[in-house]
């Protein structure tokens, strides 16, 4: 698919669905939702790997919002 639409980065259909997994629970969105979003049967994978981001999601982004910040003052 990649070669037909002439794209030339290492991007897979996989990295966006990774992507998804991973911004989804920092964004707050409970695991199992994650997981039927992704087809999965069990929850105990998604769990697994990305579970623990949840917790993360709006000190990270409070991180990221300040670290634009500085960038834009400095």
């Amino acid at each position: 698919m990649k070669t037909k639409l002439k794209i030339e980065s290492d991007v897979t259909a996989y990295s966006y669905r990774h992507t998804f997994a991973t911004d989804s629970p920092m964004a707050g969105v409970d695991i199992v939702q994650v997981a039927e979003l992704l087809n999965h049967s069990d929850i105990a994978m998604v769990a697994k790997v990305y579970g623990h981001l949840g917790k993360f999601g709006e000190p990270l982004q409070k991180a990221a919002a300040d670290s634009v910040s500085q960038r834009k003052r400095g």
